[in-house]
């Protein structure tokens, strides 16, 4: 658990740019960054703002919606809802979710770890909808608990229609409350900010194409197919072979 936390929490600096400066620097000092993006949020560890722009405005989340996924996942693992060992059977909607995926299979089972990894480090569209159904028995009863949560955490710009952020028009938040998340989910499970910046950068939800992203999705799969071989003959066999998008 702690290894894949690690993962999350190196993928969540990396998405939102949040820097961590040893000690506190004069705002006279800092020279202002020029960001390309068009909405930007530079905050430090205790939440001050370091840069902003356009951090209110209204956008659609993409991947990043998979932080809300994530949160939720690290707050039944706390609590003991849920276990990183406990087997996963993947429903046809999970399997069936537009990509990108890891390839998950209709009636393939699987450890929530994997799952935990295909959302963390590959962006997996299947492994977040999985996650959701285990988590809270359907996709729209743990899209409740994600605006229930968003509206504990004060974010105030942010609705959620899914776990995994493919596009819906109803579904939007900003750079604030993105930050904010970012910073709870540390803070609430400092577990995940262990070793962090000894990650590579593989990102959740960030704009990234070829070999790194490719390379993470097809590891979870073997890891997948792994541990489905090394269950006992009592439970269903998951399909032979690799199963992995490219793009």
């Amino acid at each position: 658990m702690a290894a894949v936390l690690r993962v999350v929490a190196a993928a969540l600096l990396c998405a939102f740019a949040l820097f961590f400066p040893p000690t506190a620097v004069a705002a006279d000092t800092i020279r202002m960054p020029n960001f390309s993006a068009e909405s930007v949020l530079l905050v430090d560890l205790d939440g001050r703002v370091i840069y902003a722009k356009n951090a209110d405005n209204e956008r659609a989340p993409a991947s990043l919606v998979k932080l809300m996924t994530l949160y939720l996942a690290c707050e039944d693992l706390d609590a003991g809802r849920a276990d990183v060992e406990e087997i996963v059977t993947v429903s046809r909607h999970a399997a069936t979710v537009g990509k990108y995926r890891m390839g998950l299979r209709t009636g393939e089972e699987v450890p929530l770890r994997v799952l935990l990894e295909g959302v963390a480090i590959a962006s997996a569209n299947d492994a977040a909808s999985a996650l959701a159904e285990r988590l809270a028995g359907d996709e729209p009863a743990f899209v409740a608990r994600m605006n229930d949560k968003a509206r504990e955490l004060g974010l105030t710009g942010t609705r959620f229609t899914n776990p995994h952020g493919l596009p819906d028009p109803i579904q939007r938040s900003n750079a604030r409350d993105l930050a904010t998340l970012t910073r709870r989910l540390i803070h609430d499970y400092p577990m995940s900010r262990r070793s962090s910046a000894a990650r590579r950068s593989s990102t959740v939800g960030a704009s990234t194409r070829g070999t790194s992203r490719s390379s993470a999705i097809r590891a979870a799969c073997r890891r997948s197919r792994r541990a489905s071989r090394r269950r006992p003959a009592t439970t269903s066999p998951s399909p032979p072979g690799a199963a992995a998008s490219s793009f």
